[in-house]
């Protein structure tokens, strides 16, 4: 195991784990039996997520019709997935943010646009697909960490992560196998290190596992996994927001047509992918 190696693994192992508050979210969501008023007393005991899921369920990303000013009809109206995602990226921004600060090599507006628009292409695949709306939420938040392990991965290495992006760029080949030459070790696997660190869902586990092989998914994640990877290749391609790759972009047409799409409906939600990254952002800025 190279220097590298252990230096990176070592970050993994440094990362905070997830405020408590956030983890009793994520726990709460995932029991098939919990109520909005288990989340009502868990969120209104923090006082600044409270906020954040009102100004959310009253901004711009889900432009409702009338003002919501109690936490039970803000979770009602936005879902159980919702509120767990919107927890959960109330921890994740201000980590990258704190990454970001020391010894940092992407660009964190480049990073964030690819991943935003990563998770709102998927989203809309899902919704072509007739996913559930109350599972959309999760095409997005699976695009928006699939990949958080970059993150780590700059923050740690600094200026040797700056060699490999320039040896991807100066070889046209993918970014993960620049990492797997210079570094022995790839973002997916230390994005799945982190997922598993905090304990995220297995569909965010997997959309990161898998995003660059998709094709070794064959569980239940499959159609999920499949947004995602065919959202970053359309993300790449198009140049939308920049995460360190530079190499050509195609769509693998067997992803395509697994979920019973072409290539053609996906050039033409361009406008509705960069309306949606739009109101994405307000998301974020929330956080």
């Amino acid at each position: 195991m190279s220097i590298e190696t252990d230096k990176i693994l070592e970050s993994v192992e440094n990362v905070p784990s997830l405020p408590i508050s956030v983890s009793r979210i994520l726990e709460i969501t995932q029991d098939p039996y919990a109520s909005p008023n288990d989340l009502n007393k868990l969120i209104s005991l923090d006082p600044i997520l409270t906020g954040k899921v009102l100004k959310l369920v009253n901004s711009a990303y889900f432009s409702l019709s009338t003002k919501v000013n109690s936490i039970v009809k803000a979770i009602i109206l936005l879902g159980v997935n919702t509120i767990r995602n919107l927890a959960l990226t109330t921890a994740v921004v201000p980590f990258v943010e704190v990454q970001s600060k020391s010894n940092w090599v992407l660009n964190v507006e480049g990073y964030w646009k690819h991943s935003i628009a990563v998770g709102v292409t998927s989203k809309l695949i899902g919704k072509k697909l007739g996913v559930p709306k109350e599972l959309l939420e999760e095409h997005f938040i699976c695009g928006l960490l699939h990949d958080i392990g970059k993150v780590v991965l700059s923050h740690a290495l600094g200026r040797k992560y700056q060699a490999v992006i320039a040896k991807s760029n100066d070889e046209k080949c993918e970014l993960i196998e620049a990492e797997n030459q210079l570094l022995e070790i790839n973002h997916v696997e230390i994005g799945r290190q982190l997922a598993e660190k905090w304990t995220l869902s297995s569909s965010v586990v997997e959309c990161i596992s898998y995003h660059h092989n998709p094709n070794e998914c064959n569980g239940e994640k499959r159609t999920i996994v499949y947004s995602v990877a065919i959202a970053n290749s359309f993300a790449n391609a198009h140049k939308i927001g920049f995460s360190g790759n530079q190499a050509p972009s195609s769509i693998d047409e067997d992803l395509l047509d697994y979920l019973k799409l072409t290539v053609e409906e996906l050039e033409g939600w361009q406008g509705t992918i960069n309306q949606e990254i739009e109101k994405a952002s307000v998301f974020m800025k929330i956080i």
